[in-house]
């Protein structure tokens, strides 16, 4: 059911391409379609059938580049796909997956951010902008959502689960290159539920992110991290000697939770700021 989704996206893309007057899918679309490839590729993959899994993906990013949204990178498909045609079977489908996820990543930006001139601030009393990322697009089954409130505090809440390998919900959202660039980190206003999370922050240009973790309390307080602090993430690897996050080329900020523990999880986000050190 999954493959004939997939497909029928792709006849659809090649459709619009021929109707001057169709309007092009949208963001909710194209996650739509790449949710669905990953959620047939992983357990093809799990189980062995490695070129199956890499064909999904490929039909999936060609049925993109038909698609065609103006905010999409249409040079990072085509070097995907043609790296990939290069590689093993194994190497193929990763490089393949990649780029669905960096399509994936591109599709949550909207966009209804707080951007103020001077002071960098997240601020959620127009909620919109953020986007999920749970470890379901690996096969995991954790659950987690990004809701706000009137008052306009930011409730990242949810559940983990270990199953398939599986352990980690994030949150995420973009912001304009340079927004950090006169900044030396982080602070962010929270109340938690005395577990562990960490600051994600994304580069557009490098794979992978970078963390620092940061303790909650039950009681509201202001947690300030440092880039130099945080330390750059692939899937979970952590590169030695890997270089720190250039805070002028930061394009993605997010909060992950990876504690291994399947109880239901809260934390509570007013705000997160730029702080200049003294």
């Amino acid at each position: 059911m999954a493959l004939l989704r997939v497909l029928v996206f792709v006849l659809c893309a090649q459709y619009a391409t021929a109707q001057e007057d169709t309007p092009l899918p949208g963001q909710g679309e194209v996650r739509m379609l790449i949710e669905e490839a990953i959620a047939l590729g992983v357990p093809l993959y799990n189980n062995g059938r490695l070129e199956a899994c890499a064909a999904v993906y490929r039909i999936a990013l060609r049925s993109l580049q038909l698609m065609a949204p103006k905010w999409m990178s249409s040079p990072l498909i085509d070097d995907a796909l043609n790296r990939a045609a290069r590689e093993d079977s194994n190497r193929g489908a990763w490089t393949l997956r990649y780029a669905l996820d960096d399509v994936y990543r591109m599709a949550g930006v909207d966009l209804g951010v707080t951007m103020r001139q001077g002071p960098f601030a997240l601020e959620f009393d127009q909620g919109g902008g953020w986007y999920t990322i749970n470890d379901g697009v690996m096969g995991g089954l954790s659950r987690g959502s990004m809701g706000f409130e009137n008052t306009g505090i930011a409730n990242f809440y949810g559940q983990l689960s270990l199953a398939n390998n599986g352990g980690f919900s994030s949150v995420r959202t973009a912001i304009a290159e340079g927004s950090l660039d006169r900044f030396d980190g982080l602070e962010l206003r929270i109340r938690g539920d005395q577990r562990d999370y960490a600051l994600l922050a994304a580069q557009a240009d490098v794979r992978g992110t970078w963390q620092q973790k940061f303790s909650t309390e039950t009681q509201w307080q202001i947690v300030r991290i440092a880039f130099t602090e945080m330390t750059l993430s692939m899937r979970g690897w952590r590169p030695p000697n890997s270089p720190t996050v250039r805070a002028e080329r930061i394009a993605e900020l997010g909060i992950i939770i990876s504690d291994k523990d399947e109880r239901p999880f809260s934390l509570e986000i007013d705000w997160i700021r730029g702080y200049k050190s003294q």
